[in-house]
C-alpha cells in the first residue's frame, strides 16, 4: 500500500493593507504663485492622487510642492517630482520642492533630484 502523499492548502493572500494615506492642499500667494502642502505618504497606492494635483495646477507660472510634512516618499514620488521638474523647465515656469532631510536623501539617492529645484523652508520672505 502506498503512503499517502502530504497536500498542502493553497490559501490566498489577502491584501487588506489601508492606501497610505495622502493630503493634498493648495493655496495662491500671489498671482503667479501656487503653494500645495502635501501631508502624509506618498507611495504607489496613492501616486494618482497627487499626480493629478500636480496636473491641476501645471500651467501656474510659479509652483512650490511643500512636501516638509511627509512621513514617507517611494521612488515613484520622487519620480514625479523630477518629471514634474523636467516639464516645467520646459515650459519656461518655475517648480520648486520645499523637502525634508528623508525627500532629499531620496532625490539625491535616486539621482531623480537632478533639476528640482529645492528648498529647505517655506515662508512670506521667501516670496
Amino acid at each position: 500500500m502506498a503512503e499517502p502523499t502530504p497536500t498542502t492548502a493553497m490559501i490566498p493572500i489577502v491584501d487588506h493593507e489601508p492606501t497610505a494615506a495622502v493630503y493634498v492642499t493648495a493655496q495662491r500667494h500671489r498671482d503667479d504663485l501656487v503653494v500645495a502642502t502635501v501631508r502624509g505618504e506618498i507611495d504607489l497606492s496613492n501616486i494618482s492622487r497627487l499626480e493629478k494635483e500636480l496636473a491641476g495646477h501645471e500651467e501656474e507660472p510659479w509652483l512650490v510642492i511643500d512636501l516638509s510634512d511627509v512621513g514617507f516618499c517611494g521612488v515613484v514620488g520622487a519620480r514625479l517630482l523630477h518629471e514634474t521638474a523636467m516639464r516645467s523647465s520646459t515650459a519656461g515656469r518655475r517648480f520648486e520642492v520645499v523637502d525634508n532631510p528623508a525627500i532629499a536623501r531620496l532625490l539625491k539617492a535616486t539621482g531623480l533630484g537632478d533639476g528640482v529645484v529645492r528648498r529647505t523652508s517655506i515662508g512670506a520672505e521667501s516670496f
